[in-house]
């Protein structure tokens, strides 16, 4: 995912700006313009990037170039995603459910 996607994404997930031209508000806020906000949009729709989409599906596109650390709650947890992470030396702070029935947590 580039840059820009990230950055609308992070500007739409609360929702639209109450203002008489809500998609040129963020535009400007992005230092883009209306049209490009706008077929951006739609380009997420297209691909998924929606309300109806948990994000925990598009995490990876969103993690891909940290280099640092990752930290979300447990629904993003993955025995894959943790290793990749730690295979490029990315700390992986996604937090891990206890096991139901296990009295300790255990390795992911």
């Amino acid at each position: 995912m580039m840059l820009f996607q990230k950055k609308l994404c992070n500007a739409l997930q609360n929702g639209l700006p109450i203002v008489a031209t809500p998609f040129a508000h963020i535009a400007q806020q992005l230092g883009s313009d209306e049209a490009a906000v706008l077929a951006e949009t739609k380009n997420l729709i297209a691909i998924g990037v929606t309300a109806s989409t948990h994000d925990s599906k598009h995490i990876d596109e969103f993690i891909e170039n940290e280099n640092h650390s990752v930290w979300a709650d447990s629904a993003y947890m993955d025995k894959k995603r943790k290793a990749a992470l730690e295979e490029r030396g990315v700390f992986c702070g996604i937090i891990q459910k206890r096991v139901r029935g296990h009295e300790a947590l255990t390795q992911a």
